[in-house]
């Protein structure tokens, strides 16, 4: 099972303080229930999606709104994702594709 966040960087009880992510949980087995953090995405973002591929070798997310932070300007950005080119320094939302360099199932 996968479980995509957000909001959890609010603060108090709605939140955990720490960023957006994909987190794999397995459905069977010893390690069944188990959170498992699978990747996280820049400060202010939500991670949206997840798309697996049919394989199961490949995830895609969608990084929405990075940067997205109280106080962040263009002049002062909170992030710089997806890249950090001097022509280009303000983030940009992004869809992002993982897989195993093994070739073997996301998530595993």
């Amino acid at each position: 099972m996968w479980i995509s966040t957000d909001g959890t960087a609010l603060a108090g009880p709605q939140g955990t303080g720490t960023n957006d992510g994909l987190f794999a949980v397995p459905t069977t087995g010893r390690e069944r229930g188990r959170l498992a953090a699978f990747l996280t995405v820049p400060r202010g973002a939500e991670c949206s999606g997840p798309l697996v591929s049919p394989d199961a070798k490949s995830v895609f997310v969608a990084v929405q709104h990075p940067g997205e932070l109280t106080g962040s300007t263009v002049d002062t950005p909170a992030s710089t994702w997806p890249d950090r080119r001097a022509a280009r320094p303000f983030p940009r939302p992004s869809v992002a594709v993982v897989f195993r360099e093994d070739g073997g199932r996301v998530g595993s």
